[in-house]
């Protein structure tokens, strides 16, 4: 089973981050640079014009955006985003001393629009702020500090980009018939092996393959139960010895080393399965 905040801290920790000083020096050389972050109800803007500050109060998109501010002198305007500055807290730039950017090129091209639009508005709304140079790229940063990024914006994040809902996804597939070795059970072991059982107990070996491979398909561990059923017969458990072949003294070193070699196989298998479908998805 893939436990999700642990799947969104590697997802983040992958992130490629930059120290917030070093980007302000890139800025400082490059005119170019500008920030994408969309302005959101509750934001504190100063109205250009007249010096007024106040907050958004509401957002209107039809016919054109625009935006109402409650303004501090308890009056109201209603304006263009071109017509106001927000007020973040950190200024110029987040107040957290670094930035990020995504490394996979498929989370990249989520958040710029290639090919169906960019999601800068939802990146937003989760409080990042973002900011795009020609040269160098999209980075997001974050303009608080002093509590639990994972919670409050990470695990948001992880959500919006579609990776919680993939990986409860995978879960449930991974444990249908599919793909669980609860399927190959007592009586799927006696099917494969037949009269070749002999005295050994199929329950048993279900259970230690069960709990050696946990993402096997069904046809990756018929294979294996029955090619690999000769090490059993001679008195070693060698299902066990599959998942840790290390910690069998009992092993000669070729079946050592067989039994390494078909740990890796299906460790491969699994690993192409795995990213074959997270990716497939990701790109949809």
């Amino acid at each position: 089973m893939y436990d999700l905040e642990e799947e969104c801290k590697k997802w983040v920790n992958g992130f490629n981050e930059f120290p917030l000083g070093m980007i302000s020096e890139l800025m400082d050389h490059d005119p170019d640079w500008e920030e994408l972050t969309v302005p959101g109800v509750g934001d504190y803007v100063v109205i250009d014009e007249t010096g007024i500050g106040g907050r958004i109060s509401a957002i209107t998109s039809e016919p054109i955006q625009t935006y109402r501010v409650d303004l501090d002198d308890k009056s109201q305007t209603v304006c263009a985003a071109q017509d106001f500055t927000v007020q973040y807290n950190g200024g110029d730039l987040p107040i957290w001393d670094a930035l990020w950017q995504f490394s996979d090129p498929v989370d990249q091209e989520w958040l710029d629009g290639a090919p169906t639009g960019s999601h800068y508005k939802e990146m937003s709304d989760l409080d990042f702020r973002i900011f795009h140079s020609p040269e160098y790229g999209t980075f997001f940063g974050i303009d608080q500090d002093g509590y639990d990024f994972y919670s409050t914006h990470w695990m948001s994040l992880f959500k919006e980009r579609g990776l919680a809902e993939l990986y409860t996804d995978l879960n449930t597939q991974f444990n249908s018939k599919e793909y669980s070795l609860g399927t190959i059970s007592a009586e799927t072991v006696k099917d494969i092996l037949g009269d070749e059982l002999g005295d050994f107990d199929p329950e048993e070996i279900a259970q230690i393959v069960a709990e050696d491979f946990t993402y096997a398909t069904s046809d990756i561990l018929t294979n294996w139960v029955k090619d690999d059923f000769v090490g059993i017969k001679n008195g070693l458990n060698k299902v066990q010895a599959i998942g840790h072949p290390q910690q069998n003294r009992a092993l000669s070193p070729t079946l050592s080393e067989q039994a390494s070699k078909a740990h890796s196989a299906v460790q491969q298998q699994q690993s192409q399965s795995y990213d074959n479908f997270v990716h497939s998805n990701l790109e949809k």
